[in-house]
C-alpha cells in the first residue's frame, strides 16, 4: 500500500478478491480506468446525488472576508467580482 499513489480500490492479499469489493465491502465494480484514478474514485451513491452548497455570512463576516476575496478576485483578473464584494461590504474599490 505505501507505494500505491492512484487507485480506485486496492485489494490486498489472497483473501481479498475484487468480488468482495463488488458485492460486500463497499467499492463498486465501476472503478476509474485509463489513469483517471489520479482524480476520480469508484462509483458510489454520491455520484447520483446533487449537492447544494449554502453560504451564509453575517455583515461582520462579509466585512472581514471582503478584502481577501477582493484580492484573490483581482489576482485572477476578475475585477467585477472584487468590486461586487467590496461594494456589498461597504468598502471603496481597492480598500
Amino acid at each position: 500500500m505505501p507505494l500505491v499513489r492512484h487507485a480506485g480500490a486496492v485489494f490486498c492479499g489472497p483473501w481479498s478478491p475484487a468480488s468482495v469489493g463488488d458485492y460486500l465491502a463497499g467499492p463498486s465494480h465501476v472503478l476509474p480506468t485509463d489513469g483517471t484514478a489520479r482524480f476520480g474514485s469508484a462509483l458510489t451513491v454520491s455520484d447520483f446525488q446533487k449537492d447544494v452548497h449554502v453560504v451564509t455570512l453575517t455583515q461582520a463576516g462579509l466585512e472581514q472576508a471582503a478584502p481577501t476575496v477582493a484580492a484573490i478576485a483581482t489576482a485572477e483578473g476578475l475585477a467585477a467580482h472584487a468590486e461586487s464584494v467590496l461594494r456589498r461590504a461597504g468598502r471603496p474599490q481597492g480598500g
